[in-house]
């Protein structure tokens, strides 16, 4: 979520038949470049597509490209959107090796609570579900939050709860926690950057992992967005793998 400095009085009701009219839309709001999600919504009727162009990506297994990540999303009314969100295609570069690698597709909705339109404060429910692939099935609630700050500053925030079962039988359960914070600001003519801390646990195994994040965006419409940045897993005690991503994406709302 990149936070959006000002945000349009709130609309009459629509919906996906009756979509808002172009010059009552809200600013644009994105669930990228930080991993953080907003809470607001896409305005009924439209499309918003966000998209990653390229992540590379470096840590002990060797270099990895992915391509073409897109988050489809479709505002359902004034309150709730959906998102198909479709799974990246990339290859992993070994010494002598060269293995391909594809990401999850994931079906969402997003409620926003309050604040969807004006206030200093908003709040949304954001569950999913990764369509299952072998033996494994995965499913979780997000809360994301945003924050206005003096100074133009936004403090987006977000906990996730997921659940994984797995093995032949799915007899294999296990839970996921992750909690996140980004503060962003406007700069100047559509440009804004943001810094971000992620952390995520196991809780069964214990498995504990924490991400720094930073980038820019540049808007030079009302619906379009550029963004690039770069976040870095931080090696705990204990843990020695390290991984570093770099990241090239854009959104276009219709």
């Amino acid at each position: 979520m990149l936070f959006s400095p000002s945000i349009a009085l709130a609309v009459a009701a629509f919906s996906l038949v009756d979509p808002v009219p172009a010059d009552k839309m809200r600013d644009l709001a994105t669930d990228r470049p930080d991993l953080t999600e907003g809470p607001f919504t896409v305005d009924a009727g439209h499309l918003q597509m966000e998209m990653d162009a390229a992540i590379v990506s470096l840590d002990d297994q060797g270099l990895g490209v992915d391509v073409v990540g897109v988050n489809a999303r479709v505002g359902l009314t004034d309150a709730v959107d959906i998102h198909l969100i479709l799974p990246t295609i990339g290859t992993v570069f070994g010494v002598d090796t060269a293995t391909p690698a594809f990401g999850d597709l994931l079906v969402r909705a997003k409620w926003n609570l309050f604040g969807n339109a004006s206030g200093d404060v908003a709040v949304a429910l954001l569950p999913y579900v990764v369509i299952p692939s072998d033996t494994v099935v995965t499913g979780g609630l997000i809360v994301p939050v945003n924050l206005n700050l003096p100074w133009e500053f936004g403090l987006g925030s977000m906990v996730q709860l997921e659940l994984v079962r797995g093995g032949e039988a799915y007899e294999e359960i296990d839970g996921l926690v992750v909690v996140s914070a980004s503060l962003a600001r406007p700069i100047t003519h559509g440009v804004g950057a943001y810094l971000e801390g992620v952390a995520q646990t196991q809780l069964l195994h214990s498995a504990a992992e924490v991400w720094a994040s930073a980038g820019t965006t540049w808007q030079p419409t009302a619906d379009l967005q550029f963004d690039l940045g770069a976040r870095s897993r931080i090696p705990l005690a204990g843990d020695e793998y390290a991984r570093v991503e770099a990241f090239v994406g854009a959104t276009v709302r219709r």
